[in-house]
C-alpha cells in the first residue's frame, strides 16, 4: 500500500485549521494568567494587638471587596497602634484600616476614605464593681489611676482633657493593660470594648473580677491610605457606601461575629 508524504511546509497548511483554535486558546489563558499575577496587592494595617477578636475579621472581609472591586488584592495586618501610625506615616505600607475621624488631623501623610466602615465603643474597665461611669466628663473629681493604650490619640487626648496627667499612665500592650488592672495597679483600663471583652472570655481566670464601668465614647472608623493612593480613596468611599446601601457592610459584621463566635476546630 502506498503511503502519502508530506513535505513540513504541506503539513503546516493541513494542520493550521486545528492548531489556530487551540494556539489562540492557550494565549488568551496565557494573558489572563499573567494579569492576575499582575494585580497590585495592597498592605493596610490595623491599630490593634494579634489578639483580635472579630474586628480583625471584619477589616479584611470589607477590604477584600472593597479593594477587590478597585482591582487589587489586600491584607490586613495587626500592628500596635503607635508602630502602625509610624509604618503608615512613613509609607512603609500602603494605609491603615480602622482609625477615627480626627486621626487624619495629625497624620498629613495620610488620606481619609470618607464612608464609615464600623462604629466602636470605648469602654472603661475596672475591678470596682460600684464605679459607675458614662462618659469622659464623669471622670472628672474621680481621684482614679487611668491606664489607656499609647497610639490611641483619641483616648489620650480625651483623657488628658478630664483627668491629671499624673494619674495616667499607658501601655504599650493592651494586654500588659489588663493584666495592671486586674493586679490593682491601676483602677480603671481604657480600651477598646471588642479587645476588653476577648481578653475576659479568653482568661476567665485572670479577668473573673474585671468589668466595664461605663462606655466613653462611641467612634466611628475608617479607612486611611498613603497619600501616594490619594486618588483611591474617593473611589474606595463610593464603594463603601454602595456596600452599606445594599447591606453588604451588615452581613459583613454579621458574619465577622459568627465566626469569631464558633467553637475551635479539633
Amino acid at each position: 500500500m502506498h503511503t502519502r508524504r508530506y513535505g513540513p511546509a504541506l503539513r503546516r497548511r493541513l494542520l493550521w485549521p486545528f492548531a489556530a483554535p487551540a494556539l489562540l486558546l492557550y494565549v488568551v489563558l496565557m494573558l489572563a494568567t499573567t494579569a492576575a499575577e499582575a494585580r497590585d496587592k495592597l498592605v493596610l494595617v490595623r491599630p490593634a494587638d494579634k489578639e483580635s477578636g472579630y474586628a480583625r475579621r471584619l477589616f479584611q472581609l470589607v477590604a477584600e471587596d472593597a479593594f477587590g472591586k478597585l482591582g487589587y488584592d489586600v491584607e490586613i495586618r495587626n500592628y500596635p497602634p503607635l508602630r502602625a501610625s509610624r509604618e503608615a506615616d512613613a509609607g512603609n505600607v500602603d494605609g491603615e484600616a480602622g482609625r477615627t475621624l480626627q486621626y487624619g488631623d495629625a497624620h498629613p501623610a495620610l488620606v481619609r476614605a470618607d464612608e464609615v466602615i464600623v462604629v466602636v465603643r470605648i469602654a472603661a474597665f475596672t475591678t470596682d464593681p460600684a464605679l459607675r461611669l458614662d462618659g469622659w466628663d464623669s471622670l472628672k473629681d474621680k481621684p482614679l489611676r487611668i491606664g489607656y493604650r499609647s497610639g490611641y490619640a483619641l483616648s489620650k487626648m480625651r483623657l488628658e482633657h478630664v483627668v491629671p496627667a499624673s494619674r495616667l499612665s499607658s501601655v504599650v500592650d493592651g494586654q500588659v493593660g489588663m493584666q495592671r488592672l486586674a493586679l490593682g495597679l491601676i483602677d480603671l483600663y481604657v480600651d477598646t470594648n471588642e479587645f476588653g471583652q476577648l481578653m475576659m472570655e479568653k482568661m476567665p481566670d485572670r479577668y473573673g473580677k474585671v468589668r466595664v464601668a461605663g462606655w466613653m465614647e462611641q467612634l466611628p472608623l475608617y479607612f486611611y491610605l498613603h497619600r501616594r493612593h490619594a486618588a483611591l480613596a474617593p473611589r474606595l468611599a463610593a464603594i463603601l457606601r454602595e456596600m452599606r446601601a445594599d447591606g453588604a457592610l451588615d452581613r459583613y459584621v454579621e458574619q465577622a461575629f459568627l465566626e469569631n463566635a464558633a467553637p475551635p476546630a479539633h
